[in-house]
């Protein structure tokens, strides 16, 4: 879903900047995806159980939390034995750390662990909800899965799994196949996925829908955002964040309970004249700005993104059915490069799984070829679609046969 420009909020955010400014801020917030609590538990929903689907066996769940690092490591997340041949054992972590006294803040591992019970409760013998070594074994767990909102600069997620990786039980279960690990996530930037994918364990990672960065938006609105965000970032930049957010990363996504560190400041952040649209990175004052849009809406204003207006106003492009109008969206997103599942699931905010069968698809009816590059057939179907002109109408189709005598008799 896409934030509504007209909430009276946005609107005064907008009107702080100058003039100038003010339709580049615009064209900032319209490439935002905004995920709303529904869609954020159908998304991870559908990825956990495309886990259970290919793998056989129990599935252990565990909310990406924060870990605590002591002497730059992080801290194991089970107990082990002090025998020289060291064994895992005990109960398995707390879903939501109690936290500091003074700072007691819970974010998303509280949506996801209420997720987490929610499916464990539903199917006790597919999910358990974070067991601990003596459950693993006695439930002959296959599957380790870290569950989270969003992959930013991937540091998190790698310190949950190396929590577990550190515990030689665990390691031991690896190297004979009998326990793999993944992260599920709802989203996620394509560096941070590269380095959890870099993890000594060799973790899987499954990601329902990807996200909108400002490096992949075309080269001259990227230069134009990239200047924007930081002429209003703060002077002074913390932690080690960039005008574009943590990693740099210009991630522009928005959920139910909060915003990742990984978006551009002057979002999130008091600039030198300007305050942020989601102060100390909290949704909770917009209110209500999302909308549910139908897919026909959502098609169209991908379209008006990729700057296929033309395309997307079109009346033979009206004619045709849904899932014909998602190929082409399909398609025009491949026009350009970078080709990934995930890169192109961002720009037509269809998720990676619609995306993976559409590409099927379009090989199947010679639409792309083997890299992903529209075929001259692609082309010829755009450009048909295009056309200001109504196609005409066919005549109509009747199962009735015509009569047609076969013999005549001679006249009386």
């Amino acid at each position: 879903m896409a934030l509504n420009l007209n909430e009276p909020r946005v609107i005064e955010w907008l009107a702080q900047f100058a003039i100038a400014d003010q339709p580049v801020a615009k064209d900032l917030l319209s490439h935002f995806l905004t995920v709303g609590a529904d869609d954020l538990n159908l998304g991870l929903r559908a990825a956990v159980s495309a886990i259970a689907q290919e793998q056989p066996g129990p599935i252990a769940l565990y909310a990406e939390r924060h870990i605590r690092r002591t002497n730059g490591k992080p801290n194991r997340l089970f107990q082990e034995t002090r025998s020289k041949h060291r064994r895992a054992h005990g109960n398995g972590p707390v879903p939501v750390p109690q936290g500091k006294p003074y700072a007691r803040e819970t974010g998303s591992e509280g949506t996801i662990a209420t997720l987490i019970t929610g499916l464990a409760r539903a199917e006790p013998q597919r999910f358990l909800d974070h067991p601990g070594p003596d459950a693993i074994r006695k439930h002959k767990v296959r599957s380790y899965v870290v569950v989270t909102d969003f992959i930013g600069s991937g540091r998190r997620a790698c310190a949950n799994l190396e929590g577990a990786w550190q515990i030689r039980s665990f390691k031991s279960w690896h190297s004979f196949g009998l326990l793999r690990f993944e992260v599920v996530a709802y989203s996620g930037s394509l560096a941070g996925i590269r380095e959890v994918e870099r993890h000594p364990s060799g973790p899987r990672v499954r990601i329902h829908c990807g996200c909108p960065v400002i490096d992949d938006l075309e080269p001259v609105m990227r230069e134009r955002i990239t200047d924007f965000c930081r002429r209003h970032a703060p002077r002074k930049l913390p932690d080690d964040r960039t005008p574009l957010g943590y990693g740099n990363a210009g991630a522009l996504i928005a959920f139910d309970h909060g915003i990742p560190n990984n978006a551009p400041l002057l979002l999130h952040t008091d600039g030198p004249n300007s305050v942020p649209l989601f102060p100390r990175r909290s949704s909770g004052l917009l209110g209500s700005p999302r909308k549910v849009a139908t897919r026909r809406e959502q098609i169209d204003r991908s379209l008006m993104n990729l700057r296929q207006a033309r395309l997307a106003l079109a009346p033979r492009f009206a004619g045709i059915s849904e899932q014909e109008q998602q190929m082409m969206l399909l398609l025009t997103a491949l026009k350009r490069s970078p080709r990934w599942t995930l890169a192109v699931s961002a720009r037509t905010q269809l998720s990676v799984m619609e995306v993976e069968a559409m590409i099927e698809q379009a090989r199947s009816a010679g639409y792309v070829d083997d890299k992903l590059r529209p075929t001259k057939a692609a082309y010829e179907a755009m450009t048909y679609l295009k056309k200001s002109s109504v196609p005409p109408t066919p005549l109509p189709k009747t199962p009735i046969e015509m009569y047609c005598p076969i013999s005549l008799r001679p006249p009386c």
